[in-house]
């Protein structure tokens, strides 16, 4: 069975002030990484949202749409010994990916696990993993190999149960983050079931909506909270249908949340995770760097 994923990555490098014997194979492996992304979207083997790089302050940028220009080119060609490096991508990939794989993230992370730790104060390797294989409730990993907090860290950042959110952030879901299938909803309810639905349509960009009868469909997809307005917005209303239905739940209907988020807009990944027991309980985790 083939897996999907979605992976979000920003990389940098600053060697200005000293250039250690590891930079070109570091420069190497994250150039590889480049080149094999672009070939497989190319041949259409994986689709790539978007790519940018800027190496020694040139800069240039691949879109999905985009055929591969000469200013890119370019600038691969100067990676292996310049001496600052600050590439973001975004692709999607459905296969097998393996740490042995040149487009996988993971393959620098292997190398950098093993450099001297001051080549990780010098190099910022973060990136998130959405893996279909993964299952459950949280099928993604959010990894960081450099300095986090002003120690040098290696590995993946783990959740942390958060009591409040960052001042800022723009979190993203590329899956559905909520699903009614063939739920049969009393009479009494559907009033209810049918406000908060429509009120939570309002924070995605892709919804399926449908109700025939006593039997309600729903997904919740591509889910955009960019305030703290907007996420307590989703909280309370994800929490109302589960309280609103925890009664008729022992059906073959599938009332279920899956509240999976990403931000980027600081310029590495962060994750969010908002998890919903029977009840409409609920709690919030946060993985940073």
């Amino acid at each position: 069975m083939l897996t999907n994923y979605l992976v979000l990555q920003r990389t940098t490098t600053d060697f200005a002030e000293e250039l250690p014997k590891e930079r070109p194979t570091i420069h190497r492996l994250l150039r590889n990484q480049i080149f094999d992304l672009i070939k497989k979207h190319i041949l259409g083997d994986m689709s790539i949202d978007r790519i940018t790089l800027e190496v020694d302050g040139k800069k240039a940028e691949f879109y999905g749409k985009d055929f591969i220009n000469q200013e890119l080119q370019t600038v691969l060609r100067s990676m292996k010994y310049a001496k600052s490096v600050d590439f973001t991508a975004e692709y999607y990939y459905e296969g097998y990916m393996t740490s042995s794989d040149d487009m996988d993230p993971r393959l620098l992370a292997d190398y950098l696990c093993q450099a001297d730790e001051s080549i990780l104060e010098m190099v910022q390797h973060s990136f998130y993993i959405k893996d279909d294989s993964l299952g459950g409730d949280d099928d993604s990993r959010l990894y960081h190999y450099g300095l986090r907090d002003g120690e040098v860290f290696k590995g993946e950042v783990d959740l942390v149960m958060a009591d409040q959110l960052p001042d800022t952030f723009d979190y993203h879901t590329y899956d559905m983050v909520l699903i009614l299938d063939e739920f049969k909803v009393p009479q009494e309810s559907m009033p209810k079931v049918k406000s908060y639905l429509s009120e939570l349509t309002k924070l995605s960009h892709f919804d399926h909506y449908d109700i025939k009868g006593d039997e309600v469909n729903f997904s919740m997809n591509n889910a955009n909270l960019r305030n703290k307005e907007g996420v307590d917005r989703f909280i309370y209303y994800t929490a109302s249908l589960h309280q609103e239905l925890q009664a008729c739940k022992d059906q073959e209907g599938v009332l279920a949340s899956m509240a999976n988020f990403v931000d980027m807009s600081q310029g590495v990944p962060s994750k969010l995770l908002i998890d919903f027991d029977n009840e409409g309980n609920y709690s919030i985790s946060i993985a940073s760097i």
